[in-house]
């Protein structure tokens, strides 16, 4: 796989504006390959250009402001080369048939933005190239694979009739080693933790380390996260040390200096605009993960968390390690699984172990004596897409709560709220109820995910020793049944197999983290995926094509990518 040279991003500065590519990719489409720029355009001044939403009403900081792309990126007609790079960083140009002065050709690219925020630029890597790349791949001499540079201009960098003309330094893409494929990843969380990580900690002590086990027992295996002013590193330190987390401090300042300082670096803390890069970081954190895990979720921060009362009441417990590669095959194509959340608020338990049991008091939706385009619209804000979970290679593009499917003809899965959501915990750290003024109150009882506070006695997630559940074994102590009942020494990954065979489990729910499931009431038992879970789905809509430019999103860009 390939990624970007050198440091973390890249910066051309081109007059009065500055191009900041965050992400590239090679990869494999039918019998050749494809290249991705993800990027951002900022002017050279000190404006930032942002958008607002419907949450600001009212708020005269508006602190839902997110930081828009430069919009000429993605309207103009732009051209890309793509060449070897020689041992000593030579251009191996190839003729072409006349495109440039070294032989190389310039083509057609695509640049599209389906949220504004960030450009997307795909080009197509000649054949030649391409072959020249496989060939390396494919040999097992310990050839070093090429590095690749990439030039791109807009078609009026060479006289066109565009207004526009620019032409920045050329790019440089390096190999990087790729996990083999059955050692890759099933599923990595991206999140963008946006406020100061002394404030969350007074408020919520161990929050962030409650956070990150919870969503390791469920079977998440790597975190990538952004914060806006490096307070997060003590924190997150062990973590990262154990290879579970990937950490961006400061993640604005490293795009731009500028954004850096609206976000995080003004005088008067309310002026800051915290969510400035939050799409940005989510998108970033996506082609991270490409060719490294097959799925990525978005947990936006420390206040959310994945549930599934579904499963955890048919067995104490939930697993994605077992329930996303069923939901992946149930639908073909699938590209995205969107996901609702469910805030959860109200009076607060003083006597709380965790954030689980604070607040066990989830939003009702009320629309009994509501005339009829007041029910539409009260169920239209109750069942809003709030999270994804996205093959990385077949999204284009995230928008923070919405991700765009790369191709026409993918499947969008909808997930319903008792097979998955997020609890969305919105009263903490709020001086009111956000739940009450906000969303109608939190009234309706609901404990269903206190099930991870008895997973390992009395103590608090952070204290626990839960390394050991994370690699799929939790210890004696915590499963005194031991390999009699629940396998092979309290294996949990066996433990949702064995649920998914209708096997008979005989551990009980506080021993070896579910209880046993009569063969007739198993997964297994209950027939296809779609009777278990009951998700309904839709087809991506052609959106790329009314943002691709003037020229058009071609077909070769909108192929499913075949990874699996």
């Amino acid at each position: 796989m390939y990624r970007l040279c050198g440091e973390e991003f890249v910066h051309r500065r081109l007059g009065d504006v500055e191009l900041h590519f965050l992400a590239a990719d090679v990869f494999e489409v039918g019998d050749e390959l494809q290249l991705d720029l993800l990027w951002h355009a900022t002017s050279a001044d000190d404006c930032v250009m942002v958008g607002t939403n419907f949450h600001n009403q009212g708020d005269k900081y508006q602190y839902y402001s997110f930081a828009h792309t430069l919009s000429v990126a993605h309207l103009v007609h732009w051209l890309c080369k793509v060449e070897l790079m020689g041992a000593q960083g030579a251009n191996r140009s190839f003729d072409g048939g006349g495109g440039s002065r070294s032989g190389a050709t310039w083509a057609d690219a695509s640049t599209a933005s389906f949220s504004g925020f960030l450009s997307v630029t795909t080009c197509r890597v000649p054949r030649h190239v391409s072959e020249a790349l496989l060939a390396t791949g494919a040999r097992s001499d310990g050839s070093i694979p090429s590095s690749l540079e990439v030039s791109l201009q807009t078609s009026g960098a060479d006289g066109g009739r565009s207004s526009t003309s620019w032409r920045p330094e050329p790019l440089r893409l390096c190999p990087r080693p790729a996990p083999e494929r059955r050692k890759r990843r099933l599923l990595s969380a991206c999140a963008g933790t946006l406020h100061n990580a002394e404030r969350v900690h007074s408020i919520a002590p161990h929050a962030v380390e409650d956070w990150i086990n919870y969503h390791l027992i469920v079977g998440i295996e790597h975190f990538t996260i952004f914060d806006i002013d490096g307070t997060y590193e003590p924190y997150l330190r062990s973590f990262v040390e154990r290879g579970l987390v990937t950490y961006h401090p400061r993640f604005p300042a490293k795009v731009s200096p500028k954004l850096g300082l609206l976000a995080a670096g003004l005088r008067e803390p309310k002026e800051h605009r915290s969510m400035l890069m939050e799409p940005h970081a989510l998108d970033v954190c996506v082609w991270e993960n490409r060719q490294v895990s097959d799925w990525v979720v978005v947990v936006h921060s420390f206040e959310e968390y994945l549930h599934s009362p579904a499963m955890v009441a048919a067995s104490g417990m939930f697993s994605m390690r077992t329930l996303l590669p069923l939901w992946g095959r149930e639908v073909a194509r699938t590209a995205v699984f969107e996901v609702f959340q469910e805030p959860m608020g109200g009076l607060k338990d003083p006597g709380a172990r965790t954030m689980l049991s604070a607040w066990t008091h989830k939003r009702g939706l009320e629309i009994e004596g509501l005339q009829q385009k007041e029910r539409i619209e009260a169920a239209h804000a109750h069942f809003q897409p709030f999270a994804w979970i996205i093959d990385p290679l077949n999204v284009l593009q995230t928008a923070v709560h919405f991700a765009q499917a790369r191709a026409q003809e993918q499947a969008i899965v909808v997930m319903p709220r008792e097979t998955l959501r997020v609890n969305h915990y919105v009263d903490l750290g709020s001086n009111t109820s956000r739940c009450r003024d906000e969303l109608g109150g939190c009234e309706v009882p609901d404990n269903s995910i206190t099930w991870a506070e008895d997973l390992r006695g009395d103590g608090p997630l952070h204290a626990r020793a839960l390394g050991d559940v994370r690699h799929g074994r939790s210890s004696p102590d915590a499963c005194p049944c031991g390999g009699g009942g629940c396998g092979r020494g309290g294996d949990v990954a066996w433990l949702h197999e064995a649920q998914l065979r209708g096997q008979r489990l005989r551990c009980r729910a506080r021993d070896c983290l579910g209880r046993g499931v009569p063969a007739g009431d198993s997964v297994a038992g209950a027939g296809s995926t779609a009777q278990l879970v009951g998700f309904r789905w839709q087809r991506a809509s052609p959106m790329l094509n009314a943002r691709a430019g003037r020229r058009g999103w071609p077909a070769h860009a909108l192929e499913r990518i075949g990874r699996r």
